[in-house]
């Protein structure tokens, strides 16, 4: 969560706290399951096959930015601080 303290958004917890709460926007935060390793990203660009996100520790130590494609399994959804509800416009992910 490093990361995206540095980037302006203050997270205390780990990402395996999170829950989606929000469709994905640029600003969001995707959260991601890989084999009970949890992990959360900053998204910077939305695309029709896939988003961009920048990230840390994806690679151990390491600041990277990634394409994910909107079915990769991995992809829990997405979360955004200060918001409470899921909008019941949008289906859970």
């Amino acid at each position: 969560m490093k990361g995206l303290n540095l980037w302006g958004i203050k997270i205390k917890g780990n990402a395996s706290d999170l829950s989606p709460n929000t469709p994905p926007f640029k600003g969001a935060v995707a959260l991601f399951n890989y084999d009970g390793v949890y992990h959360a990203a900053l998204v910077t660009d939305l695309f029709y096959n896939f988003f961009t996100v920048k990230e840390m520790n994806y690679e151990p130590c390491k600041k990277t930015v990634r394409k994910i494609k909107w079915n990769d399994p991995a992809l829990r959804g997405f979360w955004s601080p200060g918001v409470t509800t899921f909008p019941a416009l949008y289906p859970p992910f």
